[in-house]
């Protein structure tokens, strides 16, 4: 009877360490995907449909994503973002986005916009105009294929963040 009781006791105190452990200790995911969905822009009237994809390593922390580091790929040619490494930072809800230069990550970093995600599945990024930050003018959202879903999923994304005060609809 007392052996039993010295071996629950393991046994529990193996759980909550494992437990313990699992919640502290930093694991990274190989994330792969392809979203298609809306390029919008505040200034104009114009909405392009086109994919990403995201190809990289998510960092996580406490069971929450603290950092990405890879590329997006736009179908887009001309995106931007083309070509260039991208370091996300993760603070609450959203992600700063820094940019690198392939191949030259020393002083060739710009930042690039603010993002908010659902593991990659859902995707909201709000773009800086080259050389003009803070002014943001466009942005993407994913996976919407019209005005009314990209409104309704960028206002679902950005809940928490400090584009929740953003007006999707004009």
């Amino acid at each position: 009877m007392k052996r039993r009781w010295v071996y629950s006791g393991l046994f529990l105190l193996l759980l909550v360490l494992g437990t313990v452990l699992a919640y502290v200790l930093p694991h990274e995911k190989e994330i792969e995907t392809t979203l298609s969905g809306l390029q919008r822009s505040f200034s104009e009237d114009e909405d392009v449909v086109m994919e990403v994809t995201i190809r990289g390593t998510a960092k996580y922390r406490y069971f929450t994503m603290n950092e990405f580091e890879g590329e997006f790929t736009f179908s887009e040619s001309s995106h931007p973002w083309n070509g260039k490494h991208l370091l996300i930072r993760f603070h609450n809800e959203e992600g700063d986005v820094s940019l690198f230069e392939k191949g030259n990550q020393l002083n060739s970093m710009q930042h690039g916009g603010d993002l908010s995600t659902n593991n990659f599945e859902e995707i909201l990024i709000l773009f800086y105009e080259e050389g003009s930050q803070p002014r943001i003018n466009k942005f993407f959202v994913a996976p919407a294929q019209n005005r009314e879903e990209s409104v309704e999923l960028s206002e679902k994304l950005s809940e928490g963040t400090w584009f929740s005060e953003v007006e999707w609809d004009r």
